[in-house]
């Protein structure tokens, strides 16, 4: 077997690890591990996942593709809601008490904020604002 990306083969001193998307194998220089993380990740049953430079972009690029459309459906629903109030508003229907009014919709979404925070090496989206 031999790296991918730079061609070494393995050896009693060259580990390689495998991509566990794509299957490529690649050595130590060339996946980022150290030596030692190498070595944890050839071990059949092992808790942590390794995957290669493009596997991860791929993986991100559809995590955030996922993101944006749960959004824009939440967008939407919103976007609904409010114009169910504006309706209920000019016929003037008795509003339920529990929802919240459209100038608190509108006020909360514009305090809000989308937040990325890194925690123990992954990455957390929220939004934050005055409710």
């Amino acid at each position: 077997m031999e790296c991918i990306q730079c061609g070494t083969s393995a050896s009693k001193n060259k580990k390689l690890v495998t991509c566990d998307s794509c299957r490529n194998a690649f050595c130590c220089g060339c996946s980022g591990l150290t030596s030692e993380e190498t070595k944890y990740m050839q071990q059949e049953k092992r808790n942590l996942e390794f995957n290669c430079r493009d596997c991860c972009e791929l993986k991100t690029i559809r995590l955030m593709k996922s993101i944006i459309d749960d959004m824009d459906k939440i967008i939407k629903m919103l976007e609904e809601y409010i114009s169910k109030i504006n309706e209920e508003q000019k016929l003037g229907t008795q509003m339920d008490s529990s929802r919240p009014s459209y100038a608190n919709i509108l006020s909360s979404l514009k305090n809000s904020e989308l937040k990325v925070e890194k925690k123990n090496k992954q990455y957390y989206m929220y939004y934050t604002g005055s409710q």
